[in-house]
């Protein structure tokens, strides 16, 4: 989603044989990373740069990642997300983004991808993502209507019917970059091909202050053994 769709466009332009599919969420095409024009740093930094706080960032970010009928709810945790922002790497953020160069060529994607918009998205918007989605031969085009920029948050139980594309098509994907309430998610949707508690083997990081990994935990098939609990005969993990 957002910058995380150039992230993975990157990831496939370097590594194809190691990405099986895509889902490519209200971001700019891998060929032209930057948007035309010399707002889009301005646009983000104007409060900072006038001396505001990141209180007045968040305000003025706002009305154009939200959607014309954001819940209560979903405003609150997005403005949340833009407080926590700290200036100095914010800046730093931008500055990177801006000076980005193209990454992949979006006709060259060669495995199954899906292309989503957010219907009432202004930074990713439909006619973009429907354009990405005409570049990239087989790709479908799924719209999340009335949804802004971060339509994961503002309507979950759409983008998660989308992502519910993996009980369908299990054979798509390989390995699944989330949070973990979402990995929580999709590991209880998978478990229904199965039967079990618990389907596939996953790894779980922890960062601190600078983005850096302090604890990282690798689990095979998850699930539960209480018929032979204590007799060291399983990993019940």
């Amino acid at each position: 989603l957002s910058m995380g769709g150039l992230v993975a466009q990157a990831l496939y332009a370097r590594a194809p044989g190691r990405v099986a599919s895509l889902v490519l969420a209200g971001c700019r095409p891998g060929s032209a990373p930057v948007p035309p024009g010399e707002g889009f740093a301005d646009r983000r930094l104007g409060p900072l740069e006038d001396g505001g706080s990141t209180a007045d960032l968040a305000e003025a970010l706002l009305p154009g990642l939200l959607g014309p009928a954001v819940a209560p709810e979903a405003r609150a945790r997005i403005r949340d997300s833009l407080l926590a922002l700290r200036p100095g790497p914010y800046r730093a953020t931008l500055a990177a983004r801006t000076a980005m160069a193209p990454v992949l060529d979006p006709a060259t994607i060669a495995v199954p991808t899906l292309v989503l918009a957010g219907g009432a998205d202004r930074v990713a918007p439909p006619q973009q993502m429907r354009a990405l989605a005409a570049t990239i031969p087989g790709a479908l085009y799924a719209e999340i209507p009335a949804a802004g920029h971060l339509m994961n948050i503002e309507k979950p139980a759409l983008f998660d019917a989308l992502l519910a594309k993996l009980v369908l098509r299990p054979q798509d994907y390989e390995v699944i970059l989330v949070l973990n309430e979402y990995g929580d998610f999709l590991s209880d949707l998978a478990s229904g091909l199965v039967g079990s508690l618990g389907t596939g083997a996953s790894g779980s990081f922890a960062f601190d202050g600078q983005h850096e990994v302090t604890l990282a935990m690798f689990d095979p098939a998850g699930g539960t053994a209480p018929d032979i609990a204590g007799q060291n005969k399983a990993n019940p993990a």
